[in-house]
């Protein structure tokens, strides 16, 4: 039923359509609550692990470096979405011109 036979059908579509937006959320939710067990309970090296004293706490340094790449991450997006064209090539907002091509272009006759 996945495939719903040998051509592409609305029901094929129907199911990637939703597959590909329940799959993201569930790895985000996945990877929450691995950060939470893990800043929870530390994390441990299982090679040299004598005991709870090899134990690194999560927090305050890792809980730190973790809200700095996030703030880094809100404002680089927020960049991107709100100044989507300042770090774009100029050649970009040239017009086509279909009569005319590029000066580099030369053939090679």
């Amino acid at each position: 039923w996945v495939w719903s036979g040998f051509g592409v059908t609305s029901a094929t579509l129907k199911f990637f359509f939703v597959l590909h937006f329940l799959v993201p959320w569930g790895l985000l939710l996945l990877v929450m609550f691995h950060l939470i067990f893990l800043h929870s309970t530390g994390s441990t090296s299982s090679m040299y692990c004598h005991g709870d004293y090899d134990k690194i706490c999560f927090g305050p340094d890792y809980w730190n470096k973790d809200m700095y790449n996030l703030i880094f991450w809100f404002l680089f997006l927020g960049f991107s979405l709100f100044y989507p064209f300042s770090l774009g090539d100029p050649e970009m907002f040239i017009e086509a011109d279909p009569m005319m091509s590029p000066v580099h272009i030369v053939p090679e006759w």
